[in-house]
């Protein structure tokens, strides 16, 4: 499968047909708002479902699109518009270098869609935006935290079938449960 050629100056990707998922930028707020039920899915079907969702801080984190669009950018999939699946990316310097790191912060296909045709084309689609984006600014290497717990085997074959390759692992520990108390490493 693969990322393939990336166009350089693409803001949306779309075919002609009726059914075709399209992959826009988003513009303003009413875009955040837009993504609000995906959001929210996200958050209560990730790993962090125990605390509390904020929407500040998510349209604080959107309003970087805005506010920085030559370093943040967030892809929307739609399909006959309604909006499918999202993807939240990044690009900076890497810590000790001048070279430009492309990254995938959170990307999520609604579970109503994921598993068929549209879900994956939808996935697809929004990574082959990130590519586009990331190339014409240059980036060196693309990189996806996929941290949300969800599915993490089908991410692991998905990334990989697009030619990423894994170069670490995530780990966490809770010192302190949501309500204060003191948590239990897992075994």
């Amino acid at each position: 499968m693969g990322l393939g050629r990336a166009e350089r100056d693409s803001n949306v990707i779309k075919d002609n047909s009726d059914n075709s998922v399209t992959i826009r930028l988003a513009q303003n707020s009413d875009d955040f708002e837009l993504l609000t039920p995906l959001s929210r899915s996200l958050h209560a079907e990730g790993r962090y479902r125990n605390y509390p969702y904020n929407l500040e801080r998510r349209n604080a984190l959107f309003a970087k699109v805005i506010e920085q669009p030559d370093r943040n950018a967030l892809f929307i999939a739609e399909k006959r518009e309604k909006a499918i699946g999202f993807l939240f990316c990044s690009i900076g310097p890497y810590m000790v270098g001048d070279h430009l790191i492309a990254t995938v912060t959170s990307y999520y296909v609604s579970p109503s869609v994921r598993r068929g045709l549209s879900g994956g084309e939808a996935a697809l689609r929004l990574f082959k935006g990130f590519a586009a984006w990331a190339l014409k600014r240059n980036a060196v290497e693309l990189q996806v935290h996929a941290a949300t717990g969800i599915d993490p085997d089908r991410t692991d074959k998905f990334l990989k079938r697009m030619g990423f390759q894994e170069f670490g692992r995530s780990y966490a520990i809770r010192p302190l449960e949501p309500n204060g108390k003191a948590g239990e490493a897992k075994r």
